[in-house]
């Protein structure tokens, strides 16, 4: 069966994630001695709560990479941020760690020391939506839409955070909030429709398109 992490475990995530995303950083901001393989990289997750030099593969911020090598990397960072276990603090570390790795990869971040010319890894936008659509922790499902707004390439943001809105995803409330607060007309556009055709049926994401609808004008 399923285990959904939510209400306190959640909000653990939040912070887990944020300090796991400022220990990435200055890991990676350190010279790499070898490249990180996939098991390595989940090795040092699951042992010690951080990736390695996983972004810097990922972002070939050092020489190019094999696509093969850093597709094996960034699928163990989604086996983790959707299924390391642990309704604790561990837990929720572990995969905000995995989570903020990718997530850095995939914005091909510049604010490393070190990455002068790191390139956006291609393959996030598609584990965002798997980590999204299959995460058991409801913070790291939802931070996984908000990382897809990050992203250079939008092309598929907003169908995709309409999918999540429709669905019964435990984390289809936070794909309401960014179409209505983050993603400017076309997805205040959408929120219209699903809330004029009474399209989302999950219940708390009800609940806030309700609430969103009135505040922004959208009835």
């Amino acid at each position: 069966m399923r285990r959904i992490y939510s209400g306190c475990a959640s909000a653990v995530t939040v912070v887990a994630a944020l300090a796991a995303l400022a220990a990435t950083s200055r890991l990676h901001a350190q010279p790499l001695g070898r490249e990180p393989t996939a098991a390595e990289v989940a090795a040092l997750l699951r042992g010690q709560g951080h990736a390695g030099g996983a972004v810097a593969v990922l972002t070939q911020a050092y020489s190019p990479q094999p696509r093969r090598k850093m597709d094996d990397i960034a699928d163990s960072l989604v086996a983790i941020a959707t299924g390391f276990p642990g309704d604790d603090l561990r837990g929720a570390r572990t995969r905000g760690a995995a989570l903020s790795t990718l997530s850095l990869a995939g914005i091909g971040t510049r604010e490393v020391t070190g990455f002068e010319r790191p390139v956006p890894y291609a393959g996030a936008a598609d584990r965002f939506m798997r980590i999204a659509e299959t995460a058991q922790d409801v913070g790291i499902s939802g931070g996984a839409l908000r990382a897809l707004t990050e992203l250079p390439d939008k092309t598929r943001l907003l169908p995709f955070l309409r999918k999540v809105a429709t669905s019964q995803n435990v984390a289809a409330w936070v794909a309401v909030t960014i179409l209505v607060r983050d993603t400017g007309p076309a997805g205040q556009a959408i929120a219209r429709e699903l809330h004029g055709q009474r399209l989302v049926t999950e219940r708390n994401a009800r609940e806030v398109l309700d609430r969103l609808a009135a505040a922004y004008g959208l009835r």
